[in-house]
């Protein structure tokens, strides 16, 4: 590694309160180049910290992705959610993401013997490398519209709603989240109606 090499900085004179000022230090060259002045940190062409602190918008990767249904399965085993998958993200080692994800969703199955009962569904948010991170297990929330004042009239049913952020250690590798879900129990017809998912790298 060469030696750092110190360079006179031209005073700054904005008046905007700054980190303390020092000279220059530079080591390397080209992508590499590790500098630091009184402005700030950079590598290469990557500004880490400026005058005003951590540059969020390098060191954190960020990207989010939203859908809606209906999108409906049968399956009692997990199957993709159509729309899901996100763009890859590639990490050169072991680091922490902060992953969400949220969904409105219900299960079909209600019965009008008793009043209306309910069945569950699942939700899965699913990384390519480490697998399963979160599930919401979401039911619905059925009604009965009246007709007049006396008699019940058609049966419906709400969605329910889960929402979920959750920091975890993903590995080294390319990173594909996605959501999948099933029917519980056999029954009925699971539905999402909208989801969301986003992640953000904290660091780089």
């Amino acid at each position: 590694m060469a030696d750092f090499v110190e360079q006179p900085v031209e005073p700054d004179t904005s008046g905007i309160p700054k980190m303390a000022s020092f000279s220059e230090l530079s080591v390397g060259g080209g992508p590499t180049k590790f500098l630091v002045t009184k402005r700030g940190l950079s590598i290469g062409d990557t500004t880490i910290v400026d005058e005003y602190g951590l540059n969020s918008s390098q060191n954190f990767r960020a990207d989010a992705i939203s859908g809606t249904g209906p999108i409906t399965t049968t399956s009692d085993s997990f199957v993709d959610v159509s729309g899901s998958s996100m763009t890859s993200f590639v990490l050169a080692r072991p680091a922490v993401v902060s992953l969400s994800f949220s969904v409105y969703g219900f299960n079909s199955r209600y019965s009008d013997t008793n009043g209306q009962e309910t069945a569950e569904m699942t939700t899965q948010l699913v990384d390519s490398v480490d697998g399963v991170v979160e599930a919401a297990f979401l039911t619905g929330v059925p009604f009965v519209l009246l007709d007049g004042f006396l008699y019940p009239g058609a049966a419906d049913i709400y969605p329910s709603f889960y929402s979920s952020t959750t920091p975890a250690l993903l590995s080294t590798g390319t990173h594909t989240l996605k959501l999948q879900f099933r029917r519980e129990g056999g029954v009925g017809t699971a539905t999402i109606t909208a989801f969301g998912i986003s992640y953000s790298i904290l660091g780089i």
